[in-house]
């Protein structure tokens, strides 16, 4: 229905979490790598504390992961998946799972080619080794989180993968509970499961309480997405409240979030990491809840911090976040035990990890999205991938141009609404008194189902216009950490 069509928002913010949550995830690790196991801990312990905190960053990605899935099932008035099981398993599956075979299969030949990944030298790695045939497998078909035993061997950082891909595939079944269930019902019902898992032992290394924080980001995009009369319908009395004072739930939320991080860092081990998460868990929610409202409605109370997280350096960092997440940990792992046999003091050896391992292996990561991850991108994300490491070439050869004097159709005519003039949109004869009208150009901002790069096929074909929110039936479908 016409009055269903709702536009699209630039949630580019989105793409900027993940950035500092990638950035976090690479700053922890360059931490852990330094030395042998503990040495950090022992010398820099502030430093390895205010690094190490960990249990702040995978809840908050899976947090983000619920809450961009289920952006585009929110924007319809039930809800409803709009596509067979299949078809939405399929194409979560072609976005996600190529990549990660590859770094896969590149973390088995470091180790298998590499001398010093094979064998124990005392450092984190360690625990990586050795690598089983039952290992192997297991991360083939993404259950390596199904035992201890696997779950952190190979490559450790891949331990959260298969945890979120299997979220994602059991999210058509909690969308049939969540039309006959109040929503609240059902994410505290995953709670008290998480609970029993973590009480019992059942499954406690899997990380239980990822599901309740997946639902819970997911019952956030449905009070933030949709037609209005929904929303209104949908939104209890407290998130009513919460999100028309905009400003003041953004520092709620901010400061949830780190008071968290500050308990992690002050008094690691006070409070479980699982507590720790859903903390982190309802902070993100809420964080992207209001910022998703205030870039819905426009109003101001949001639009500095929209901006910052929107800015241009930390999208380009969240658009690869998945190939950092991927690749990184072992690359860091190489890097410190090539500086292991020069027996540098621990500070030493930190800073040459800080500031020169870390970027080469960043830098390799970007280049396996490049490579690797972009032909699995959609067109808007290889786009984006395009312009976010192509962006000088391009303008050097416009501004040669124009040296030269000659031009350029893109420098000639204005295509986005922030690059035209406002009295360009109508032209007027003064003679007879005519008026006509322009045809509006697009609007150059990221889509509402543009924010994924880690858990979301990514953003339709077609270039970001003020258009519907697509649901998951198109073929391009519309989110992390």
């Amino acid at each position: 229905m016409a009055s269903d069509r709702l536009p699209r928002l630039d949630l580019a913010h989105v793409d900027g979490l993940r950035g500092i949550l990638a950035i976090l995830v690479v700053l922890a690790h360059t931490a852990r790598f330094t030395g042998v196991a503990g040495a950090l801990e022992e010398s820099m312990p502030v430093v390895w504390r205010l690094l190490d905190a960990g249990d702040v960053r995978v809840p908050a990605f899976v947090a983000i992961s619920g809450f961009t899935l289920m952006i585009a099932v929110a924007g319809r008035r039930d809800l409803a998946l709009g596509s067979s099981y299949v078809v939405f398993a399929q194409r979560r599956i072609r976005r996600l799972v190529p990549p990660y075979l590859a770094a896969l299969l590149v973390s088995l030949a470091l180790i298998a080619f590499v001398p010093v990944m094979g064998v124990p030298h005392g450092t984190l790695w360690d625990d990586k080794l050795p690598v089983t045939l039952q290992s192997i497998v297991a991360h083939v078909f993404l259950v390596h989180n199904f035992s201890p035993d696997w779950i952190t061997t190979i490559n450790g950082t891949l331990w959260s993968l298969p945890i979120e891909m299997q979220l994602m595939l059991l999210m058509p079944v909690l969308l049939v509970v969540w039309r006959r269930v109040p929503p609240l019902v059902l994410v505290a019902l995953l709670f008290v499961l998480a609970a029993v898992s973590v009480r019992t032992g059942v499954g406690a290394w899997s990380a239980p309480h990822f599901l309740g924080i997946f639902a819970l980001g997911m019952y956030g995009a449905s009070l933030v997405v949709g037609p209005e009369d929904e929303l209104r319908r949908r939104r209890p009395r407290l998130a009513r409240a919460l999100l028309r004072h905009q400003r003041s739930t953004l520092v709620v939320a901010t400061v949830v979030l780190v008071a968290a991080y500050g308990l992690v860092v002050v008094a690691p081990g006070a409070v479980s990491e699982v507590t720790v998460g859903v903390v982190v868990g309802v902070g993100s929610t809420l964080l992207l809840m209001v910022l998703a409202e205030g870039q819905r409605t426009g109003r101001a109370g949001t639009h500095r911090a929209r901006g910052v997280l929107g800015g241009r350096r930390l999208v380009q960092f969240g658009l690869v976040s998945y190939s950092v997440y991927l690749v990184h940990s072992p690359l860091l792992a190489l890097g410190n035990l090539l500086l292991l046999p020069l027996d540098l003091p621990t500070p030493v050896q930190f800073a040459l990890m800080l500031f020169g391992v870390a970027p080469v292996a960043v830098a390799l990561c970007v280049l396996f999205a490049v490579v690797v991850e972009r032909p699995f991108m959609n067109s808007h994300q290889r786009a984006l991938l395009e312009g976010a490491f192509g962006r000088r070439r391009r303008d050097g050869g416009q501004r040669r141009t124009a040296a030269r004097g000659g031009s350029s159709s893109s420098a000639a005519a204005p295509t986005t609404m922030s690059a035209m003039p406002a009295n360009t949109m109508k032209t007027a004869s003064a003679s007879t008194g005519a008026t006509s009208t322009a045809t509006p150009p697009r609007i150059d901002s990221t889509p509402l189902t543009s924010v994924g790069t880690r858990d979301d096929p990514g953003c339709p074909t077609n270039p970001p216009t003020i258009d519907t929110i697509p649901s998951i039936t198109n073929p391009t479908p519309a989110s992390t950490a």
